[in-house]
């Protein structure tokens, strides 16, 4: 072996010492509870843990009693007697219902589909154009009567966390 492969080795080896050696030291650090890093000042992660706790406790409250549906739909034309929802997100089976628009509100269902719990996309549903205004509502219903025959005077519209209906209005092209 020539002398300049022995010195790699040789620095190497000694790289390898000082990280192991280093490596160890902070080992010993955090077990006594000493887990700053540079500035002396700094919170050890011992005190910061609860702190981070109840953050993360408060955010998945949040996240827990916060309804998540969602009915996304763009203006479009109907074509061939159907609409398309680009998206529905319902906590659980429902409808989601295309309302002509009555003086700036819904007004009577011209169409819906049933979307299941969680994520439903690209939702074709066929509605009766002769009764289609300009503006029309995409709402989502629940499925409280019959189970997956839609009865406008028992599945009714749903409200998000803020009391809101949940839907969204957008314009036949």
């Amino acid at each position: 072996m020539n002398k300049k492969a022995k010195l790699l080795i040789l620095g190497l080896l000694a790289l390898s010492i000082a990280f192991i050696v280093g490596c160890s030291k902070a080992s010993e650090a955090t077990e006594q509870g000493n887990t700053t890093l540079g500035d002396q000042d700094s919170q050890p992660a011992a005190q910061a843990a609860p702190v981070v706790e109840e953050a993360v406790a408060e955010t998945t409250a949040d996240l827990t009693t916060t309804k998540s549906a969602l009915v996304v739909v763009e203006d479009q034309a109907i074509k061939g007697g159907s609409i398309t929802v680009s998206s529905v997100t319902a906590e659980s089976d429902g409808w989601v219902v295309i309302h002509a628009n009555d003086n700036g509100k819904p007004g009577v269902a011209i169409g819906q589909e049933i979307v299941k719990a969680g994520s439903n996309v690209l939702l074709l549903l066929v509605v009766d154009e002769s009764k289609a205004t300009p503006i029309l509502f995409a709402m989502l219903h629940s499925d409280a009567g019959v189970l997956g025959t839609f009865e406008e005077s028992l599945d009714m519209p749903l409200e998000g966390d803020d009391g809101k209906v949940i839907m969204t209005a957008f314009k036949k092209l």
